[in-house]
């Protein structure tokens, strides 16, 4: 998981079900085992918090990470 200032970019464990329930700005990676692998990967799913913010599925964890910095 990469918590920044706005958002977090994670893995497929987190239940965004309950993140979106809970208002938390989130995307989610899938098929990574490192933080670099995160950054490089594409945003599978994303939080309505995430929308906002111009996350939307198909940009890269990078892109997320930079938008919710």
């Amino acid at each position: 998981m990469i918590i920044c200032l706005r958002g977090i970019l994670a893995c497929g464990y987190f239940n965004l079900e309950v993140a979106e329930r809970f208002g938390v700005t989130a995307a989610i990676v899938r098929g990574v085992s490192s933080f670099d692998e995160m950054l490089e990967a594409k945003v599978v799913n994303v939080t309505s918090k995430a929308r906002e913010l111009g996350v939307t599925e198909g940009c890269s964890g990078r892109d997320a990470v930079l938008r919710f910095s």
